[in-house]
């Protein structure tokens, strides 16, 4: 069961952006988390929304025996709440950050003009917020990296903003679900891991909710 208050803050948060218009939206799911709970939340609001969900898993083929594993689980959750899916691999395995985004995103985008999709949803949150903004003054974008994610921009729709890492593993909690978990999330060899399990605790130990204030 999805807490309400989380239900009504998604809920509300895509309203008053109009992030989606009635039809057919593609749901991007990792198998993690925040993708989890977004399938779930917006399977809970889709009929409110006058949406129709179809999930979209991608294997960048950097762990085979848990990319299957991924795979499995995601077609599970589907299943779960009624909606088909789309799997897309990888040519070859990802080596960078920015390789694995666009070729998830160019899997992502066709599946979208197939099925004539009006968005493409993802699972970010508050935290990821935080994250974008700090990379992007870190790496000179100004006053202008302030802005970090919209929450619609260019058929990418980020309903999950309002929200942070903590909602989004009480909804799993609250359905259940054990959500899968990427051990490269942990590799301090990506920057916005650094980010993540470095600077953001120690900012946090000035501000319990630095997260939150930095996302705003």
């Amino acid at each position: 069961m999805i807490p309400s208050a989380i239900r009504a803050t998604v809920r509300d948060y895509i309203r008053a952006h109009r992030i989606f218009t009635p039809g057919p939206v593609v749901v991007a799911v990792s198998g993690g988390a925040d993708s989890t709970a977004l399938l779930l939340i917006l399977a809970e609001l889709a009929d409110e929304l006058g949406v129709v969900i179809h999930v979209a898993h991608f294997d960048h083929r950097t762990r085979p025996k848990q990319s299957a594993e991924d795979a499995d689980f995601v077609a599970r959750l589907a299943n779960r709440v009624g909606a088909p899916i789309r799997v897309g691999r990888a040519e070859r395995p990802t080596k960078t950050e920015d390789a694995a985004r666009t070729a998830r995103y160019d899997f992502l985008r066709r599946a979208a003009t197939e099925i004539g999709a009006t968005a493409i949803a993802t699972g970010h949150t508050r935290d990821d917020q935080a994250e974008t903004v700090l990379l992007h003054l870190a790496r000179g974008s100004g006053v202008a990296g302030l802005a970090g994610m919209r929450p619609l921009r260019d058929g990418i729709a980020r309903p999950l903003l309002a929200i942070g890492r903590r909602d989004t593993l009480a909804v799993c909690r609250g359905a259940r679900i054990r959500p899968r978990t990427d051990p490269t999330n942990r590799s301090l060899r990506f920057a916005r891991n650094r980010v993540r399990l470095k600077i953001l605790p120690e900012l946090a130990k000035i501000n319990p909710r630095a997260s939150e204030a930095i996302a705003r």
